[in-house]
């Protein structure tokens, strides 16, 4: 793994790459396939990085296949992996959409707002929203440190 991580100045990793690898990146994928580095599967937690690993993660059409009981928890991990001020880039299918809901192993869709559930900035306004129109107080922790 550290030979793997050396070859990388700025360390880019690409979550479930496939054969797909953006170039310059390391893959991670379940699946042994040409072009991945690191053979782990992304809901398996925690990956094989030591905290503070990668200066960008790229996940590119995966999140909307993950268990959605696991978003949260993959999201920490996300956290714990990126360095401080690092880049995640998440890219899927628009909620509601064509491409989102003809592809019967998509699992949760995402719209502009759900990131802001993860930024601790914006978090207690969404929170208070929800609260206000569900009546719900409480909801599933993210940790952003």
């Amino acid at each position: 793994m550290k030979r793997i991580l050396k070859k990388h100045s700025q360390i880019t990793l690409d979550v479930g790459c496939g054969s797909n690898k953006q170039p310059g990146c390391l893959g991670m994928d379940k699946r042994r396939v040409n072009g991945v580095d690191v053979v782990h599967d992304a809901e398996v937690l925690p990956w094989p990085f030591k905290p503070s690993t990668f200066n960008r993660i790229i996940m590119s059409h995966v999140m909307e296949h993950m268990k959605p009981w696991l978003v949260l928890d993959i999201m920490n991990e996300m956290w714990r992996v990126l360095k401080s001020k690092g880049e995640l880039m998440i890219s899927m299918p628009y909620a509601g959409s064509f491409g989102f809901f003809q592809d019967p192993t998509h699992t949760k869709s995402w719209n502009e707002a759900t990131p802001l559930y993860f930024d601790p900035d914006k978090r207690s306004k969404i929170e208070a929203k929800l609260a206000y129109e569900t009546g719900r107080t409480r909801y599933p922790e993210f940790k952003p440190d």
